[in-house]
């Protein structure tokens, strides 16, 4: 590359001293130097050669070794003068002792300065050469702004006819040199906001200063695409819409600047992604905890991604079954929410798991996070009624969630709690035809009950052939037979609307039966519709009481007491138990809604025999009736007994008990 060389000669000058801080002094010819004051001479290069690279120079001082300030002749004992270069521009006229310009310093004189060596006693002209490997910069430097002399000798200014002045050789290959600042290094940038590219420069070595960037052209290129674009001016950034970016793929970019000194130079290669890294879910909130599903749940998360972006959305699912299914739950997309409000009641009732996933902002999604265990205490989610049948004895289906338990309701019937996951049942009475109530709740393991469902059916029966009934008494019974030309699998027996019995037979023998009674015999079929008999009527008499083991039902008669009337009584309780709080004057009583009914009786038996049958008796279901038209099933609680001379007076008491349903 051709060189030039060039003469600059100083064009200012500048004596600075301690004694005088704020004041300079421009006008003087020569200076003397010394401890507390300094020479400055200014250099205005050619614009031409301004970012041009300096190669090599000497500086040229018209100069002699100085007086020594306080005796008489010359020091001889300083080996020679400092000269150091000024960092930047500055004004003769403003430069005083406090606001001098930067130089390179002498304790950095390796890198930054030099001496003149071997000044002679009378001036002469100073030839200071730069050895190019460690005094290029510092030359470039005095070639740009000036020197700044300092130690003990006497130079002539640039206001003498010996101006100092210095020679360069430069070529034309200086200037700034850029480099991609950021992004760099495969840096993740989000596609969807616009990326702004930003460049720093270096100074080629030995550059004569002052140079700025005057354009730069940007080019980025991914796949088989590249873009460029240029900023005019010292803009160190330009900003790539985010339009111009790739949805996911790796992105090259450099820049070509020129300076003001025209040089030309292209930067490495820079590389950033639009390809987000996978995200990682983490549950956060709630997790092995107690909470109440009747209000809104809020689901927190956190979250793992290698570029530090922020999710853009987030899927939660819940688990009911220990993990085998999973029903989704919702999802976020606002990437500023990391929770999940669920809505009251949404979340099943029981122990669950609950897990997150998250997505990136290519909207790729991460996988889903470990499980997260909570319990869930609320009532069940109102049941669904999913079929009724219209037949007599209907059944209902239904759907259910964290059924543990269930009370149906059908008419007048009801089922009662019943335990168990079951989700269908069947009424088992004979309901009538016309409009009937359904109603069902189902029960949790928290033992919380869900809201009712109700609806209403059309029950209509379809009667098959026809059933004649007749009776006949005995002493102690009345014996019931039908006819029917169809067949049925079972009948059943009615006394005044109550079902007693069930048979498949045609015969049936009512044991309990006293006093006047209407029979219907009703005749099922396996489809819950059936047929009723005509009502047919009998009357029992018997001479007075009568008691017999159930199903043996081998009758003892209760007639007489001797010396008085045999003797019936009884009595009802409620269950009902009483505590005492401290600070309340009275108990506090707790009703179970069960009841206690007793009835006592006394009598007299003729034989030793009888006695004993009766004592028998005691601690089974027995059944009492009399004349009167009293009926009493229960248990017999214990027999006593008296001789009298002439008959054994007992006394015994029956409790009555529940017996269930007849089916």
């Amino acid at each position: 590359m051709a060189t030039r060389a060039v003469t600059i000669y100083a064009s200012g000058s500048a004596y600075v001293e301690r004694a005088n801080p704020n004041k300079s002094d421009t006008t003087r010819t020569e200076i003397s130097q010394g401890n507390n004051c300094n020479g400055f001479e200014k250099f205005i290069p050619p614009s031409d050669i301004i970012g041009k690279r300096l190669v090599d120079a000497t500086l040229y001082i018209h100069a002699q070794k100085s007086l020594d300030p306080i005796g008489s002749g010359l020091i001889t004992s300083i080996g020679g003068a400092d000269v150091c270069g000024v960092t930047g521009l500055w004004d003769p006229n403003k430069t005083t002792w406090n606001n001098h310009s930067e130089v390179y310093r002498k304790g950095q004189v390796t890198q930054y300065g030099f001496e003149m060596k071997n000044l002679g006693s009378a001036y002469a002209w100073q030839q200071i050469p730069v050895e190019f490997d460690s005094k290029v910069p510092v030359m470039a430097k005095i070639a740009a702004f000036g020197i700044i002399f300092g130690n003990w000798f006497v130079y002539h200014t640039s206001n003498s006819q010996y101006k100092p002045y210095i020679t360069i050789t430069v070529q034309d290959d200086g200037g700034l040199k850029p480099s991609p600042a950021r992004p760099i290094n495969g840096t993740f940038i989000n596609n969807t906001k616009d990326c702004e590219l930003e460049w720093n420069f270096s100074m080629i070595r030995g550059t004569i200063e002052p140079v700025t960037q005057t354009k730069a052209v940007i080019s980025w290129t991914y796949g088989n695409t590249t873009k460029t674009a240029t900023v005019n001016g010292a803009a160190q950034s330009y900003t790539i819409p985010a339009s111009q970016l790739p949805e996911t793929g790796t992105v090259t970019w450099r820049v070509t600047t020129t300076d003001s000194a025209g040089n030309t130079y292209t930067s490495e290669d820079a590389t950033f992604t639009t390809t987000d890294a996978t995200l990682y879910a983490y549950p956060a909130t709630p997790i092995n905890e107690y909470i109440d599903g009747s209000k809104t749940v809020d689901l927190e998360w956190v979250w793992s991604i290698s570029t530090g972006t922020r999710p853009t959305r987030a899927d939660f699912q819940v688990s009911d079954d220990g993990g085998t299914t999973w029903d989704d739950l919702g999802t976020v997309t606002n990437q500023n929410d990391l929770t999940y409000h669920t809505s009251p009641n949404e979340l099943p009732a029981g122990n669950i798991l609950w897990r997150v996933r998250g997505y990136n902002t290519n909207s790729e999604a991460g996988p889903w996070s470990t499980a997260a265990a909570v319990v869930v205490r609320r009532a069940p989610n109102t049941p669904v009624i999913s079929g009724v049948t219209v037949t007599p004895k209907p059944t209902v289906t239904w759907q259910a969630e964290g059924q543990q338990a269930y009370q149906l309701q059908i008419g007048t019937w009801d089922s009662g709690t019943v335990f168990g996951t079951d989700k269908t049942d069947q009424c088992p009475e004979f309901l009538p035809d016309g409009p009937t109530i359904v109603r069902l709740r189902v029960q949790n393991t928290f033992g919380m009950w869900s809201q009712w469902v109700e609806t209403t059916v059309t029950i209509a029966n379809i009667p098959r052939e026809a059933i004649t009934t007749r009776t006949r008494t005995t002493k102690e019974d009345i014996r019931l037979t039908w006819e029917t030309k169809g067949e049925y699998p079972e009948y059943l027996v009615y006394r005044d609307g109550e079902l007693i019995g069930v048979t498949a037979g045609k015969e049936y023998t009512d044991h309990t039966a006293i006093g006047k009674a209407a029979y219907t015999i009703r005749g099922a079929n396996y489809d819950s519709t059936y047929t009723d008999s005509p009502p047919v009527t009998e009357i029992l008499s018997i001479r007075s009481g009568l008691i017999a083991r159930e199903g043996e039902w081998n009758w003892m008669l209760l007639d007489r007491r001797v010396g008085n009337r045999p003797a019936r009584s009884g009595g009802e309780e409620a269950d009902i138990s009483f505590t005492a709080y401290s600070g309340r004057a009275l108990p506090v009583a707790e009703l179970s809604g069960h009841r206690n009914r007793s009835h006592s009786y006394t009598y007299s038996l003729p034989s030793t025999e009888e006695v004993r049958r009766l004592a028998a008796m005691s601690g089974h279901r027995v059944v009492y009736k009399h004349k009167s038209g009293e009926r009493v099933a229960g248990v017999l609680g214990g027999v006593s007994w008296t001789w009298n001379r002439l008959r054994w007076d007992v006394s015994f008491t029956v409790m009555e008990v529940d017996h269930g349903p007849v089916l």
